[in-house]
């Protein structure tokens, strides 16, 4: 892990409340500025719009 998701992901922790690893997966998809396709509803509800639902595909 850079230091750039590193940052982001302790960003994320700090305002959210999510699992380490989908914290690091969403810190590397939104520093790289990849999308993320997803099945985790709750994780879809809380970043809408920084991630895709795999389920609308």
């Amino acid at each position: 892990m850079d230091k750039a998701v590193q940052n982001k992901a302790i960003e994320l922790r700090k305002r959210h409340k999510i699992k380490l690893a989908d914290n690091i997966v969403l810190a590397t998809a939104l520093t790289h500025d990849l999308m993320l396709l997803t099945l985790d509803d709750g994780l879809q509800r809380k970043f809408d719009k920084e991630i895709l639902s795999a389920k609308k595909h």
